[in-house]
């Protein structure tokens, strides 16, 4: 197994993303702690545990690091995934709904990371940012998402270079990807199946990213296998970074 005996916090575990690179984890092997705001996470295993709160709080991000440090008693991978989506342009995008964003999908991430960068340093481990291939291109109708996750991947290389050479970091950039949220959304429109098929014909290989996808990258990338990579974003988004989103 790739991941045998490592201690790992998944940021985001409750669903989607965080939950499949949970899942994976535990089946290489990891010791797992999953946080979120949610009161609990379906994950039942006992090399996993689980500890809500709000990653935007600094409280709450000083209570998930001594948490995750008291019950694992090391840190070797941190995985940055809880985050959040918006729609809107700059017509009807609130200040507020631009600042929220932010505040989840970057100053979380920096948060957290800020926290336990003592523990990652000495275990010498690795730290793996979920940002978005709409961070690396922009659309319509994104004003605030785009913008944050582009925040992420210069976050990513900044850290990466500050954190060598004993840890690496580095980024995801996932396309759009088959979780409860983004079926709700084909769901709610006016044809769920025209939506679908114009959504997956965005992207070279003609499909939407599955979970187990970028799962599959997270471990890679947490693995000896990857361990002359630093400070890059691997694209799992189907040559969707070549290709418009209109």
């Amino acid at each position: 197994m790739e991941l045998e005996g490592k201690a790992a916090l998944v940021t985001g575990a409750t669903s989607g993303i965080g939950f499949a690179i949970a899942h994976r984890f535990l089946e290489e092997g990891a010791y797992v702690c999953g946080c979120g705001r949610r009161k609990f996470c379906e994950i039942e295993e006992s090399r996993f545990f689980y500890l809500r709160g709000d990653l935007t709080c600094e409280n709450d991000t000083r209570k998930i690091a001594e948490g995750v440090l008291s019950r694992l008693g090391k840190l070797d991978i941190l995985v940055n995934c809880a985050g959040v989506t918006g729609i809107g342009s700059v017509f009807d995008t609130s200040p507020a709904e631009f600042k929220h964003q932010f505040e989840v999908n970057v100053f979380g991430l920096y948060n957290i990371t800020h926290e336990l960068i003592p523990a990652i340093l000495q275990s010498k481990g690795t730290i793996i940012n979920i940002g978005s291939e709409l961070g690396a291109k922009a659309i319509a109708e994104r004003i605030a998402y785009c913008p944050s996750k582009a925040a992420v991947e210069m976050l990513t290389r900044c850290l990466a270079i500050e954190c060598g050479p004993y840890v690496r970091v580095n980024g995801i950039l996932p396309g759009l990807t088959e979780t409860p949220m983004t079926r709700n959304r084909f769901t709610q429109a006016k044809n769920p199946s025209e939506a679908r098929h114009k959504a997956a014909n965005r992207y070279v290989l003609k499909r939407l990213c599955h979970v187990e996808d970028v799962a599959d990258a997270a471990v890679f990338l947490a693995s000896s296998r990857s361990s002359f990579i630093t400070g890059d974003m691997i694209a799992v988004c189907g040559g969707g970074q070549f290709t418009t989103c209109h």
